[in-house]
């Protein structure tokens, strides 16, 4: 703002003081030019009153231009800082904003890798629950297949065992007498077993 007072008042210094050695050349120049003193007392006056007419024409036209220029860059300047200041406030906000966004973010990319350990974990903990279940299941399936193959060489084993008795007993007891023998022996054996 100083700066731009400066300049019109430098200016305006300048035409005065160009204005100043005009008239003092053109007093010289009427001087010598002329020899009487009225003439170049007149001639002096009709410089002085272009000069006044030349400065009240300044004066009223050139200044109030030079006013209203000058009012219309310092309203220019200042609607300039003022828009710098609305820039840097907003600047500010977005910073501020974007800080909170990136804090905000952060949070979340460690709530999401919490979660994703979480779930990690919990999906290990299943895969091992299910293994350990398809491992029993695994078991339970060969025991019961181990039972049933023991039951059926058990069955084929007794039907086996009870042919060949069948077989050895109606050999052995075909007749009455050695049958009644060994009724007697297995009643003796049940005897001594109780007792």
């Amino acid at each position: 703002m100083t700066n731009s007072k400066q300049k019109p008042q430098s200016k305006l210094m300048i035409v005065l003081s160009i204005a100043l050695v005009a008239v003092v050349i053109f007093f010289v120049v009427m001087w010598y030019q002329s020899s009487h003193v009225v003439e170049v007392v007149f001639k002096f006056l009709n410089f002085g009153i272009f000069c006044a007419l030349a400065f009240y024409v300044f004066k009223t036209k050139e200044i109030p231009k030079a006013k209203e220029k000058i009012a219309q860059k310092q309203a220019e300047l200042q609607s300039k800082v003022n828009q710098t200041k609305t820039l840097l406030g907003q600047q500010k906000d977005l910073d501020r904003s974007m800080q909170e966004q990136e804090l905000l973010a952060q949070k979340l990319f460690d709530q999401v890798k919490i979660w994703s350990s979480s779930f990690e974990h919990q999906q290990k903990k299943l895969r091992e629950e299910q293994d350990e279940l398809t491992q029993k299941a695994k078991q339970r399936a060969q025991q019961q297949a181990e039972l049933t193959l023991g039951r059926a060489v058990k069955q084929q084993v007794f039907t086996k065992a009870l042919h060949n008795a069948q077989e050895k007993l109606t050999a052995q007891f075909v007749s009455e007498a050695a049958g009644k023998k060994f009724i007697a022996s297995i009643v003796e054996h049940m005897r001594k077993e109780v007792q």
